[in-house]
């Protein structure tokens, strides 16, 4: 799959291409502050004023709990402690920042506020606004998926022997498949930063008829989705079998209400 193609690659150019330089930079970062951090928890000391330091009096000093004692009032033991640099949180916010910008992920579109953003009517709009480029990358991945899902099903219809069964309990092979059919993906619809515009073109070509409310759960993949569909067609056969007992009865009825045949007075109605 190629979400970015590149003359003369055959994977196209990587997304980490994008990112590999401020990761360096970060963990460099990072890495600086953990060093800082070590030495000064046990950073070096220096001693002035004692009349004698002895290894032992050293180790004393920077153990847990220990002390020495020295005969001389100005005697004294200073860390020399090495404060990290200044403003160095705002630029790791910085570096944070840019791989939100390189992997184009604005604050909105990872589920952050926006100052100024007081609607869900606005909020949404700023989403459609900062995400054509994942859905660029996302249409083109779905389209090179539904290939190799044709070619796949192509494979399978020449070598799967399986006899499969449709809902209504016919047999078939895939190889019996009619050869104009298309495989489709179709998977950036269930993102967050799809899903609301998806949903409103659904409901509203439902309200138009151009799709049944089986086409409309296929398209908003509710939870449950395949739960639903099954009682959405037990309910149409139900439907259907009332509506044909219905037309039977109405059929019987107007037979019964036939006339009798002219010369045959008394005649019986039909059974």
């Amino acid at each position: 799959m190629q979400a970015q193609p590149t003359p003369g690659y055959h994977f196209g150019r990587s997304i980490i291409a994008d990112i590999q330089m401020l990761q360096d930079l970060l963990n460099k970062r990072l890495r600086d502050l953990k060093v800082m951090w070590d030495r000064n928890v046990n950073a070096p000391q220096v001693l002035s004023g004692f009349t004698s330091v002895t290894e032992e009096m050293y180790y004393k000093i920077i153990s847990e709990g220990g002390f020495i004692t020295d005969p001389n009032p100005n005697a004294k033991a200073q860390k020399l402690l090495e404060p990290p640099p200044e403003h160095y949180l705002e630029e790791l916010e910085f570096i944070w920042k840019m791989f939100d910008e390189a992997s184009g992920f604005s604050p909105i579109m990872s589920g952050q506020g926006e100052p100024g953003v007081r609607a869900g009517v606005h909020a949404q709009t700023l989403v459609r606004t900062s995400s054509p480029r994942l859905i660029d990358q996302a249409a083109r991945i779905e389209r090179q998926l539904a290939d190799a899902g044709y070619v796949g099903l192509r494979i399978m219809q020449a070598m799967d022997a399986f006899i499969y069964k449709s809902d209504n309990g016919q047999e078939f092979l895939l190889s019996q498949l009619p050869e104009n059919f298309q495989v489709m993906v179709d998977s950036h619809s269930a993102s967050p930063a799809f899903a609301e515009d998806n949903r409103q073109v659904a409901i509203a070509l439902a309200r138009a008829g151009a799709i049944d409310a089986e086409d409309l759960v296929h398209m908003l993949h509710p939870p449950g989705a395949e739960l639903i569909i099954k009682r959405l067609r037990d309910r149409k056969k139900e439907q259907a079998k009332a509506a044909q007992e219905q037309d039977q009865k109405e059929l019987i009825r107007d037979v019964l209400r036939l006339p009798a045949r002219k010369g045959g007075g008394g005649g019986r109605a039909p059974k």
